[in-house]
């Protein structure tokens, strides 16, 4: 594997036309490019150990205090406002092999009026969107544009699978609800485990977006504002929703707890009557078996006979005393 010493800080570099699409631009070029008047794109490779040096020697917007936040390991959900530039981390769905759409990976951006730089470690498919717009003529045209294309595509990944995460608990709640209870319960408990998941990167995202709508910086004008408004919206809703999620969860567990509590009590219950039954018989087997003489019967030939009847008697007398109280 490539050591971090290795790995390029630049995985691409574009230049946005104004108009939907973009150029490649070359390592060499990237500070001619952003002293252009065109937007320029940077992506980073967080891997690599040069991405520091490349951003102090070819981004004179970005001072070494957020340079610092864009490439630290801390990826909480966050909106840095310095002079006309902001610092934004967003979270989006884990679509890696053999990963769980859960455990959210971060993309941390920088962006000013002429520049806009990306970083990632993993793979962040929304940047995959982006490109592929920008291949049509229908990508970002500025700065703004771009924050708006990356949250709504980051956006639009994560629907389906909270979608299917609702379908999921929809499906366990009948299953629970008619009574198959147990085989429910490490179900129930993944279901919970992934809205934690969830809950806790989106709820910084929702206050993200919040603070991008209070941003203001002059490259965002009213149309990308509207849309960041949209945004906030709709994670809002998405908020609302994992804590309808949470509840309705939490309402199964409990279903499951209860109703493994009710069982248990049933055999707890059935042992008691069991106990209380044989009781007394122990008592009189106990009593009649003692081996010492005068036992009343000893040497007659009816005696076990008529002891064993004498057992079934008081068994049946148990049992109607059980049933007139209705213990059973």
């Amino acid at each position: 594997m490539e050591s971090a010493a290795g790995v390029k800080p630049v995985i691409f570099a574009l230049s946005l036309d104004g108009e939907g699409g973009a150029r490649d631009v070359s390592e060499g070029e990237i500070e001619k490019a952003i002293r252009s008047s065109r937007t320029v794109w940077i992506h980073l490779n967080r891997e690599s150990d040069e991405c520091a040096a490349f951003l102090e020697r070819n981004v004179p917007d970005l001072d070494s205090s957020l340079a610092g936040a864009l490439l630290s390991e801390d990826v909480r959900g966050r909106v840095t406002e310095r002079d006309e530039g902001l610092l934004v981390v967003l979270r989006g769905a884990n679509f890696q092999e053999s990963s769980n759409p859960e455990d959210m990976i971060s993309i941390r951006c920088f962006l000013s009026e002429s520049v806009v730089v990306t970083v990632r470690k993993r793979k962040f498919f929304a940047i995959d969107d982006i490109g592929y717009q920008l291949e049509l003529g229908t990508g970002p045209k500025d700065s703004a544009d771009f924050l708006v294309q990356l949250s709504t595509s980051s956006l639009h990944r994560l629907e389906p699978v909270l979608e299917k995460l609702e379908d999921t608990i929809d499906e366990t709640e009948d299953f629970v609800l008619e009574r198959y209870r147990e085989s429910s319960r490490e179900k129930v408990l993944e279901i919970r485990k992934q809205l934690l998941h969830f809950h806790r990167y989106l709820v910084p995202q929702r206050d993200v977006f919040a603070m991008l709508n209070r941003s203001r910086v002059p490259w965002i004008h009213e149309e990308p504002r509207e849309r960041l408004q949209e945004l906030y919206e709709s994670f809002v809703r998405i908020v609302a929703d994992l804590d309808s999620w949470k509840d309705r969860a939490r309402l199964l567990q409990d279903e499951i707890t209860n109703s493994l509590t009710e069982k248990l009590n049933e055999k707890l219950y059935l042992l008691a009557v069991l106990t209380a039954v044989f009781l007394p018989l122990s008592f009189m087997t106990g009593l009649f078996g003692v081996n010492v003489g005068g036992i009343p019967g000893a040497g007659e030939p009816w005696a076990f006979w008529a002891f064993a009847w004498l057992l079934l008697v008081l068994v049946a007398l148990e049992l109607v005393i059980f049933k007139t109280r209705r213990w059973f």
